[in-house]
């Protein structure tokens, strides 16, 4: 498996692209994976974008800045839930956009409440193939193995998909909580799996904390004849 790593020179890769977003406490990202993600729409200007897992909508804000100076591109996003608990307060899945960057609404339909699978009819028909998503859910089997089977039919032929978390494992979180259930197994390693079983081009940065992670967390596939032609490899991994 060959895996190009993407240097963060380029100026779309800057942080100063960022500057102005607020995103702390609402992304749970590292700056280097906030970097990557803005900077590989930049490169790419993808037109029609969806985001599976929303939360605050840190990302969320991330993605719509990104494409802010491109009035034909569109971000869909998706969470399973309605609520989310901010700072002891319920709030709205996606808040984080209305209360940083109102302006580019526009360029938003949010969904929540239910699985992409209640909306990739609707989002696909008004806008065609998905050039790009950037997906960031449970991260337990079968998880995203059961998302990117559900989303591949409506992406790009040659379309980006970005995954995040893509090299913790359960290890990582050490929450002795979950040591004894029988779900401990499975966690947190639904998209380490993915990224390393899919046929398609991928692409990770060079820049992340190598303390923390043996590789970046972040990644990109880009989907090629390859994705369809050994797709029996992601079926065998999704439970």
């Amino acid at each position: 498996m060959t895996i190009k790593q993407i240097p963060t020179h380029p100026e779309q890769y800057e942080p100063e692209w960022l500057n102005g977003l607020f995103l702390k406490g609402v992304i749970a990202q590292k700056e280097s994976e906030t970097r990557f993600l803005n900077g590989i729409i930049r490169a790419t200007k993808p037109k029609k974008l969806l985001e599976i897992g929303v939360l605050h909508g840190g990302s969320s804000v991330v993605m719509l800045n990104a494409i802010k100076d491109d009035s034909l591109a569109y971000l869909y996003s998706v969470d399973i839930l309605d609520t989310i608990d901010f700072k002891g307060k319920s709030q709205k899945i996606g808040w984080a956009v209305q209360k940083r960057i109102p302006e580019l609404m526009t360029q938003w339909s949010l969904f929540t409440g239910g699985h992409t699978a209640k909306f990739i009819e609707k989002i696909f028909a008004e806008r065609g193939e998905i050039d790009l998503c950037f997906l960031d859910t449970a991260h337990q089997l079968p998880g995203e193995i059961l998302d990117f089977l559900l989303l591949l039919p409506y992406m790009q032929k040659s379309g980006l998909i970005i995954l995040h978390d893509a090299s913790e494992d359960h290890h990582y979180y050490g929450d002795n909580s979950l040591r004894h259930g029988r779900m401990y197994p499975l966690t947190c390693i639904s998209n380490p799996v993915l990224f390393a079983v899919v046929r398609a081009d991928k692409f990770k940065p060079v820049e992340f904390n190598r303390d923390i992670f043996p590789t970046a967390n972040i990644g990109a596939l880009r989907l090629n004849d390859d994705t369809w032609k050994y797709i029996d490899d992601v079926f065998w991994v999704k439970s």
